[in-house]
């Protein structure tokens, strides 16, 4: 998955400042800077990204795949291009807009794919495409979960998959974004969440 490169991303914390209406019971649970104003008030909350993604995404292949996969560090530099890989993209919206992505080489994509639908699988197909997208489906359903914990809530859009011998992946420049590498037998798994404020 050699590829272009960008800046380092911002240690996996993203900031936001919400306003919100918040009970005595959200107060407690938002570890974070309250400032009253009335019935309504603002809360700054600090959402870790790479938590966000390894818990969503280990969630996933336990249950659903029961395949072990280990992940990595957050990667200092960002991959724009990928050679023989499938990628799923899930757009989402409202307090806070932004993008998950997953990127399998072909490999990992045919593995995925016989674990969740019990089929051998030894080329892209429509199966394997919608396994993909599937995949970023319940992956950011899971981080979903994790924003609507603290608070945030977002509504997802229809998953789209690219694959081919050789393509680039860009877009949402401006966002803050984290990649997580995850290791499986047949290869690696790579994650990222883009997200930002909306304007």
């Amino acid at each position: 998955m050699d590829g272009l490169r960008r800046e380092a991303p911002r240690m996996g914390l993203f900031n936001i400042l919400l306003t919100v209406n918040l009970t005595p019971t959200c107060r407690n649970e938002l570890s974070s800077q309250i400032i009253a104003t009335g019935s309504a008030s603002e809360a700054r909350v600090d959402l870790d990204l790479q938590k966000q993604i390894i818990d969503s995404t280990q969630a996933v292949f336990d249950t659903m795949l029961m395949m072990p996969l280990t992940p990595g560090m957050s990667l200092s530099e960002k991959v724009y291009e990928f050679k023989r890989s499938i990628s799923g993209m899930l757009g989402f919206a409202g307090e806070v807009q932004g993008m998950l992505t997953i990127h399998c080489p072909q490999d990992v994509a045919f593995a995925i794919t016989s674990a969740l639908l019990g089929i051998d699988v030894d080329e892209v197909d429509a199966d394997v495409k919608d396994t993909v997208g599937e995949m970023a489906n319940m992956i950011l359903g899971g981080i979903k979960d994790g924003f609507t914990e603290h608070g945030v809530e977002i509504s997802l859009a229809v998953p789209t998959v690219l694959a081919g011998r050789s393509y680039r992946v860009s877009g949402m420049d401006d966002a803050s974004w984290t990649t997580v590498p995850f290791y499986l037998d047949e290869g690696e798994l790579l994650v990222e969440l883009k997200l930002k404020a909306p304007k």
